[in-house]
């Protein structure tokens, strides 16, 4: 029963995410073509973030099980309206054309989950962490969590870490009537299993690569050990590493007869990445940056200022976030004593440490090298605007990390020990995706 109403669980977030997916394609804000596999990725991602504003809001008037009702209601509401727009969302239904594909996927999808449910969480971060947090809000509610998050004793479990994930397990839990660890394991490697479909989709889309190919690329992911150990274990990072190629899709299936309004799903992806893990924010940033870069002049000419404010929706959940660090004075531990005075002589151990990191091909990847290669030698290809644009967010994000590194008031060999797996885990996706859109793109532009 339990991994039933799991899988309950998270077919609610795919639908209402489905009547948002359809409700934009409506109003012209994402290109009428897309692909199934976009649509059942942007499905779940506009379900999560959907989710995600109803919870924060819940969380900030301390009412957390209206909250997790007013979800189920979007549900109705959702299943409504898809029914009305049918004959739209039927175009979305798999058919039988390329079977094989498919079957794989779903097969994958559901024999990991089977073999996930009989077994806990086994991160010690996920459960020191996340599962903590998830805990203190399914068994007191936000009374609980205040106090979580004032009590001294925890504070090696990251108190200023974003709690999407946290509010999800939750809202996921709820239903079960106890705090069942397997629903948390499942719901992780549904993020990995969205992760896989996402590239395979982009890439057969957008390039010319064959289904062995996009297989054989799609098998580097899901057979690298970090992946391996991070898919299913109740981490962020794989969530995270969603939706920020999630984004770029967006950036990508954008209607550009629209071109400020068709950086919704852009912002909502953005905003949502901000959510989930600290190093979402400056991702944000970097992306509502790359946008007003974009469209500065046109807002400017048509004098569309108050078109601006559509994008302050995704930052809820964000201000509520930041709302709750700020008045029980939660600090970050890198910001807060960043270290300026080292950063010359960290430089060579910086690149002392993490050139052989790169080159490791059986723990990252052995696409990894020659995707960077495919990135920034020149070529004579036009790249799609839009793909230029993302490049340069990820591009941004990455410098970032190496930013950080310089500064950090930590060891420098222990912060890389301990965190730069994840960090690339973050970006491998979208660099292997623009890696192969630079060199053997479908269509150019």
């Amino acid at each position: 029963m339990e991994l039933l109403l799991t899988f309950v669980g998270i077919l609610k977030y795919l639908v209402i995410g489905s009547s948002i997916v359809l409700l934009f394609r409506k109003y012209s804000l994402i290109k009428r073509e897309l692909p199934q596999s976009s649509f059942l990725v942007f499905s779940f991602l506009f379900g999560i973030a959907a989710t995600t504003l109803i919870l924060h809001i819940a969380l900030l008037t301390n009412a957390l099980p209206i909250g997790h009702m007013v979800v189920w209601i979007a549900l109705i509401i959702s299943l409504l309206y898809l029914f009305q727009e049918r004959k739209y969302f039927e175009k979305f239904i798999p058919k039988k054309d390329n079977w094989i594909s498919k079957a794989i996927f779903i097969a994958g999808f559901f024999v990991q989950s089977l073999i996930l449910s009989l077994q806990p969480v086994m991160s010690n971060d996920a459960r020191g962490i996340w599962l903590l947090k998830a805990k203190a809000l399914y068994e007191g509610g936000v009374t609980a969590f205040i106090e979580y998050l004032n009590n001294p004793h925890y504070s090696y479990s990251h108190t200023d870490y974003p709690i999407t994930m946290p509010l999800l397990y939750t809202d996921l839990l709820k239903p079960l009537g106890h705090f069942w660890e397997p629903t948390i394991g499942i719901f992780s490697f549904t993020f990995f299993f969205f992760l896989l479909i996402a590239l395979y989709g982009a890439l057969r889309h957008y390039t010319r690569v064959s289904i062995p190919v996009a297989f054989l690329i799609i098998a580097v992911i899901f057979f690298t050990p970090e992946y391996a150990r991070q898919g299913w274990s109740g981490l962020s990072d794989v969530p995270l590493s969603l939706v920020i190629l999630g984004t770029g899709l967006a950036f990508l299936f954008r209607n550009t007869t629209s071109p400020i309004y068709s950086f919704l799903p852009v912002t909502v992806f953005a905003g949502l990445a901000a959510t989930i893990k600290n190093e979402g924010q400056p991702f944000l940033v970097l992306t509502l940056l790359a946008i007003t870069i974009v469209t500065f002049t046109k807002i400017v000419k048509e004098k569309r200022f108050l078109s601006t404010f559509y994008f302050a929706l995704p930052l809820i959940p964000l201000v509520i976030w930041k709302y709750f660090t700020n008045t029980y004075a939660i600090e970050n531990d890198l910001l807060s004593a960043p270290n300026f005075k080292d950063i010359i002589s960290r430089i060579p151990v910086l690149f002392s440490e993490i050139t052989p990191r790169l080159f490791d091909g059986y723990r990252f990847g052995i696409l990894f090298i020659p995707a960077l290669f495919a990135i920034f030698i020149p070529s004579t290809i036009r790249r799609r605007k839009e793909s230029k644009i993302f490049g340069f967010v990820v591009l941004g994000q990455g410098m970032l990390y190496i930013m950080i590194y310089l500064i950090t008031p930590h060891d420098l060999k222990w912060h890389i020990a301990t965190s730069f797996s994840r960090l690339l885990l973050q970006l491998l996706p979208s660099i292997f995706f623009l890696a192969i859109l630079s060199r053997s793109p479908k269509n150019t532009v």
